[in-house]
């Protein structure tokens, strides 16, 4: 798995060219991508890519053309849309082996939403795209300004003591686990959610 050092976020100068996506002659692709967010700053992707879907690519770039093409991601920032297919705000292409299932990808932004793309990028630059990622959150660096509720700790101790009591049959203790469990409840006994 690899990941590019020092990559620039720029817009891609290749055009698009969608794939056959079926129906007719073409059937239709199987190929899948997952996009996973692992911190502010990367995402990590994995695909697999159906066999068809690269044949048919092959066919319509002609043989020579798709010989000479490398792979490719293709990273997508569509933050706060709803992605058409071309308005993304910003786009890079990053070159990877041929080999390669899965990657790790920088992304210039933390807090923004991502997509990518596996695709081939021509001699002339232009992106023919195989198959798409789902969107993909990146969180924000430090600590969240969200305010969740505050936890407080329970008394373990004593629900297990309870429960072990009540389960060999004290009835003492019985009632004192349900006095116990409805008061978590209540927030009259320390624990649980305040």
């Amino acid at each position: 798995m690899n990941s590019p050092k020092n990559a620039h976020f720029k817009k891609s100068s290749g055009a698009v060219t969608e794939p056959d996506q079926g129906g007719g002659r073409g059937g239709s692709n199987n190929s899948v991508m997952y996009a996973l967010s692992r911190d502010p700053e990367t995402i990590f992707t994995y695909w697999e890519i159906d066999p068809l879907a690269l044949t048919r690519l092959r066919k319509r770039m002609e043989v020579s053309a798709f010989e000479r093409s490398k792979r490719a991601l293709r990273l997508l920032d569509v933050s706060d849309i709803h992605y058409n297919g071309s308005n993304a705000w910003q786009t890079e292409d990053i070159e990877i082996p041929d080999s390669a299932s899965s990657y790790y990808v920088r992304v210039p932004e933390q807090g923004r939403t991502y997509m990518l793309e596996y695709g081939v990028i021509d001699a002339g630059g232009a992106f023919f795209k195989i198959v798409r990622s789902n969107s993909c959150l990146t969180p924000r660096k430090g600590v969240s300004d969200q305010q969740d509720k505050a936890w407080s700790a329970v008394h373990s101790d004593k629900l297990i003591r309870a429960s072990t009591d009540a389960m060999n049959g004290d009835i003492d203790a019985s009632q004192s686990l349900d006095a116990f469990i409805t008061g978590l409840g209540s927030g009259a006994v320390s624990g649980g959610i305040a």
